[in-house]
């Protein structure tokens, strides 16, 4: 299956990455969303490295309000012109109650398979899954409210 991935820059989207490939999929390419100021995601310039050492295509797509609309417009797009079947995501459980599982709700009716090989995965066997694969995860953005 052809599959772009939801690409944060984070570890979690680069194991999701990694289970695309070690599971047959053809990565086509990683998309970030950029939606807001600051932008609350790693670097791009992080991100372009990543993505450079990968071999693996990085593709940017700015939204603004309406936000759900503008991403079904954009996978819409990559479906028709890139011939993506589906959207992997590091997602492991909904984003809040508002917004739930935000990308399954933006695919539906498209017509593209949501993957997500680390929903609903325990943190700490995600982070097993992480050191054992040889992953070293750098910090570059925080959640500065769960610090004291």
């Amino acid at each position: 299956m052809k599959v772009a991935v939801s690409w944060s820059g984070g570890k979690e989207s680069c194991l999701a990455c990694c289970k695309a490939v070690t599971g047959g999929f053809d990565v086509a390419f990683l998309v970030t969303f950029l939606w807001g100021t600051p932008f609350v995601c790693h670097h791009s310039s992080l991100m372009r490295l990543q993505s450079k050492a990968l071999g693996i295509p990085h593709v940017k797509v700015k939204v603004k309000e309406p936000y759900f609309k503008q991403y079904r417009e954009a996978i819409s797009r990559f479906i028709k012109k890139e011939g993506i079947e589906g959207i992997e995501t590091g997602d492991i459980s909904f984003i809040d109650r508002f917004h739930g599982n935000w990308i399954e709700n933006v695919c539906k009716g498209l017509n593209v398979e949501v993957v997500k090989p680390l929903w609903g995965l325990d943190r700490y066997q995600i982070l097993n899954e992480l050191v054992s694969k040889g992953f070293k995860a750098v910090f570059t953005c925080v959640k500065q409210s769960w610090f004291d």
